[in-house]
């Protein structure tokens, strides 16, 4: 217990000492930071990875400089493969959440792997714990119609952090001395307020992960015969009562989106389509899923557009292929297979396991903090199997400096892109003073090292509209497109094929967009627009009438305007 309270006074090598301090301050930095790939005028995101970058190169000389070898075991020949295999994805278009994906994993891998000993990890988990719920006590906008938040937008990741607290909490109260009731209170309200944010919140997949996680080692001490019986009743049950006894609509759309998605598995290429693409292949597919429909149903009232796959593993299959999901199924096999020696370990496991749960449910390694805490707990799982050192020098400093300069790339990479979203930060703003051309000029600017970032080409897309430059405009959201297939970017995109005429590329993507999101009012309303000026009055009655027959969801003036149009235009 003492180790977990006081872990400096324990550490014997001034190494171990800077890589707790250097993975406690990303990690508790990176709280406050947005999901990874969301980038729009997050500059301390740059911040945060340049700072991530230079921590790994110095521990890296650090390495070089004292003449230690490297140990190298298994589970390291397959995460340097995987790592190898996200390096794919820099030629597939998404730059920017691919090379800040690699260096967390990179950065939390190596940091843990010098750690000795797993209650540094659980101490980190801890202080993670305690400054989160500070955080909830002391802001008082915490609660909103998203439920409790905290610093993230989203409150299935706040879930889903302090989902992991809580098996630490509760083998924290398992690891303290029977005489220390004050220790042993304390973790147990950390647990009891971590579930009372999870339940609040109604969070069905941090709830699923500890209940279905709970149950299996609790079957554990069932006969063997009976355990998976047990298992498998009692997840569908759970899963059936959390499922459809609230969230109904929420439940059926994310099941829609598993079953378009595993239609489309055979699809998927060796090593995918590359870390990022999920959301532009989805699209495609959902698009081509309800092209094939007559008729609206239930589940095109349902469908809408999405970021994940809400199913991690299903996501990395997509994007990484066959290869990474190999890669990443053999880690966590590592992991499950590696020998339990102690409590701790014992602890580690379980939270591993209960997060490996989670991303079944969800999309939690979209969020640094997780992604992190994820890396580092696959790691301490590997502590215990035995590594073989490389006998050569020579080669451990060659290794240690081909990685210090791809650091020191990916880290001039962050400083470009700092300055590069400030002039785009710039220019967003002078729009709204109606200062056009310095926006344009800021735009303009920010292109050579922002020409991969979609959102960017977008709003540079818009700004060229308002000036009448047509054809600029459209070799910018073609450009956004292959990197961001978005229902806007399509819209926008016809609008600019129908202004210079082109009607067949433009019908051709407002059908797109249409059946890509069939309940949404206004790619129909830019197709019946279209078909006006094309004088097909035909299509354009079939058209209001789609219009007509779609369910309100949200009742807004701009829906009613739209549907009075195609009443009109029926009569």
């Amino acid at each position: 217990m003492q180790n977990i309270l006081l872990p400096f006074s324990f550490i014997k090598e001034r190494n171990n000492t800077l890589c707790v301090v250097t993975l406690a301050v990303v990690i508790m930095s990176s709280l406050f930071a947005p999901k990874i790939g969301h980038w729009r005028f997050e500059t301390g995101h740059n911040i945060l990875f340049i700072g991530m970058c230079c921590a790994t190169g110095f521990f890296l000389l650090y390495h070089i400089f004292s003449g230690k070898q490297l140990a190298i075991s298994l589970p390291d020949l397959f995460m340097g493969a995987f790592v190898a295999l996200l390096f794919t994805s820099l030629f597939k278009g998404n730059i920017l959440p691919t090379v800040s994906f690699i260096l967390a994993v990179v950065f939390a891998y190596t940091f843990n792997r010098t750690i000795s000993g797993k209650d540094y990890v659980l101490f980190i988990i801890t202080l993670l714990n305690i400054l989160l719920l500070s955080y909830l006590v002391l802001d008082t906008k915490v609660a909103d119609n998203r439920g409790i938040t905290g610093p993230f937008s989203n409150a299935a990741y706040l879930s889903g952090l302090l989902m992991i607290c809580i098996p630490v909490n509760i083998g924290c109260v398992w690891l303290c001395d029977k005489r220390q009731y004050i220790f042993k209170c304390f973790f147990l309200i950390l647990a009891i307020a971590n579930l009372y944010v999870i339940v609040y919140n109604q969070t069905r997949s941090s709830i699923l992960a500890l209940v279905l996680g709970g149950v299996f080692l609790g079957v554990k001490r069932i006969r063997k015969k009976y355990r998976y019986i047990v298992l498998l009743l009692a997840g569908l049950l759970v899963s059936f009562l959390l499922a459809y006894l609230f969230k109904t609509d929420s439940t059926s759309g994310r099941l829609l989106i598993l079953k378009i998605t595993a239609l489309h598995l055979p699809e998927v290429p060796v090593i995918g389509f590359g870390y990022g693409s999920f959301q532009h292949q989805y699209l495609d597919w959902q698009s081509s899923y309800f092209s094939e429909q007559y008729q609206f149903t239930r589940e095109a009232s349902l469908a809408d557009f999405v970021e994940y796959a809400f199913n991690e593993w299903l996501q990395l299959y997509c994007e990484l292929g066959i290869a990474g999901f190999v890669l990443m199924t053999g880690l966590i096999i590592l992991a499950c297979k590696a020998p339990v020696i102690t409590r701790t370990d014992s602890i580690v496991r379980i939270s591993f396991f209960i997060l490996c749960i989670n991303c079944c449910f969800t999309y939690s390694l979209h969020n640094l903090p997780i992604l992190l805490i994820f890396v580092m707990l696959l790691q301490s799982c590997f502590s215990n199997l035995s590594a073989s050192n490389l006998s050569n020098a020579i080669l451990t400093r060659i290794l240690s400096i081909g990685i210090i300069i791809l650091l020191i790339k990916a880290g001039s990479f962050y400083v470009s892109n700092y300055k590069a979203i400030h002039l785009w930060k710039k220019g967003y703003e002078s729009t709204y003073g109606n200062s056009i051309p310095l926006a344009m000029k800021n735009y303009e600017a920010a292109y050579p090292v922002l020409q991969n970032e979609a959102e960017y080409l977008y709003n540079y897309a818009t700004e060229s509209l308002k000036i009448q430059e047509v054809k600029r405009s459209t070799f910018l959201l073609e450009r956004a497109k292959k990197i961001l297939n978005t229902p806007d970017i399509c819209n926008q995109l016809g609008y600019c094929y129908q202004l210079e005429k082109q009607y067949n590329s433009a019908e051709e993507i407002f059908l797109y967009s249409s059946n890509a999101v069939p309940n949404r009012f206004i790619p129909r309303c830019l197709l019946m627009d279209l078909y006006l000026e094309k004088r097909d009055t035909v299509s354009v009655r079939k058209i209001a009438a789609q219009i007509l027959a779609l369910p309100v969801k949200i009742n807004s003036g701009y829906v009613e305007v739209i549907r009075q149009k195609a009443r009109r235009l029926i009569n």
